[in-house]
């Protein structure tokens, strides 16, 4: 039998070496958590919001940038900074800040956190699509018709400052990042996400808008190697060789076991 073990082993051995190598060498797809990021640079203030600014403000968003399947668990979330001294208001428009997603998923909200709390707090405002799918029907005045937002209360004709920075989660099954591209509607519609704030240098107050693109940061958390299909395809045939392979020595093994026992006879 010692015959059979040297040349199985070197055979074994090289097919395992040559699987190895494929496994080393097979690409691989990112399934990445990234940040894209914008500004808000367009005023629909009564007498301006902006003016002496060189934006309001920044907002960062949180996710997959590879889609997410539909019966998963996904999450995206904001990061709100305004800037020159802007804080978030409620002036009676409908949202405090507003957002859409593709397909108005239902959602859930956590981990809101706002730099100055009670009196002024964040809610999510309550629109005529709200019970149904978690979206709404928000108007901010000067950017159009929006899905989703949080809104500072109390909101009214006398606005209370509710500081200049704002986080939170949303989640949802299947959310991910291009859930986000999608623009608001109506009339003055085309923007991806709007705040209304009182302006740290005029002193007015109203909606401006991110108008109407985030860009990608270069930041990359929680990134994960995937094997592409094709490469499992390719590790697959690779161990389907070793059974073959074992296949080959196993019949060499019988044949001269038998060749064996026909000359012992």
């Amino acid at each position: 039998m010692r015959m059979f073990l040297r040349p199985k082993t070197k055979l074994m051995a090289g097919a395992l070496a040559a699987v190895a190598a494929m496994a080393v060498g097979m690409g691989e797809a990112r399934a990445d958590i990234i940040t894209v990021s914008g500004v808000f640079t367009s005023d629909h203030c009564t007498g301006g919001c902006l003016t002496n600014q060189t934006n309001g403000g920044t907002v960062s968003v949180t996710g997959s940038d590879t889609a997410v399947a539909a019966n998963v668990l996904g999450s995206i979330t904001f990061n709100i900074t305004l800037a020159n001294n802007n804080t978030f208001v409620g002036t009676g428009l409908e949202a405090s800040f507003a957002f859409n997603l593709v397909g108005n998923p239902t959602i859930t909200y956590s981990n809101v956190v706002q730099s100055v709390g009670p009196p002024a707090d964040f809610v999510v405002p309550v629109g005529p699509q709200a019970a149904a799918t978690g979206a709404n029907a928000l108007h901010v005045d000067g950017t159009g018709n929006f899905e989703y937002g949080l809104d500072v209360t109390p909101n009214g004709q006398t606005p209370v400052a509710a500081g200049s920075t704002l986080s939170f989660t949303i989640s949802g099954l299947g959310l991910d990042l291009a859930d986000l591209n999608e623009l608001s509607t109506g009339a003055n519609g085309g923007q991806i996400m709007a705040a209304d704030i009182f302006s740290g240098t005029t002193q007015n107050t109203g909606a401006v808008d991110i108008t109407p693109f985030l860009v990608i940061t270069p930041t990359c958390t929680n990134c994960v190697d995937v094997p592409e299909p094709g490469s499992l395809a390719l590790l697959g045939g690779g161990l389907t060789s070793l059974g073959i392979v074992g296949s080959i020595l196993w019949w060499r093994r019988r044949r001269d076991e038998d060749n064996g026992n026909a000359m012992a006879s």
